[in-house]
């Protein structure tokens, strides 16, 4: 009897807590920048984005992190750790995306006097072409 009425009590309070909480607000879809638009992605430091850019470089530095640079500017550029590299299949990031159009999607982040998005898994990057890219300018220039 102690028992069922402690699992009443227990229920009773889990139940009250539930009723308390907030629903959660839809979330807004993420903005969208193409990779040159510098300004525009500085002004969503800490915030998640999606961006769309060729690859036109790609680079690995000696502690094993691969890099993917756009436009032939280094002010930004995808970031995939050593652990991370793996989950892109042979080659890795560097292989799979050199001179290819990609949409990207994650936190931007400033490290010295560049910006960049850390890219942990292959689901955060979708091959693009230039076409979208050219529309979603064409959007952007329409606004």
């Amino acid at each position: 009897m102690k028992r069922f009425l402690l699992l009443l009590t227990v229920l009773g309070f889990s139940w009250s807590l539930a009723q308390e909480r907030e629903p959660e607000e839809a979330e807004e879809p993420a903005p969208e920048a193409l990779s040159h638009e510098l300004e525009k992605i500085r002004a969503y430091v800490s915030k998640r984005i999606y961006v769309t850019g060729q690859v036109v470089e790609t680079s690995r530095n000696q502690g094993g992190f691969e890099f993917l640079h756009f436009d032939g500017d280094r002010s930004f550029l995808v970031v995939i750790s050593p652990d991370d590299v793996p989950k892109f299949g042979q080659g890795g990031p560097i292989a799979r995306y050199q001179g290819e159009w990609i949409r990207f999607y994650g936190e931007v982040e400033r490290f010295a006097d560049s910006l960049q998005i850390r890219i942990t898994s292959p689901e955060q990057v979708k091959i693009a072409t230039e076409a979208s890219a050219s529309r979603l300018t064409e959007r952007e220039g329409s606004q």
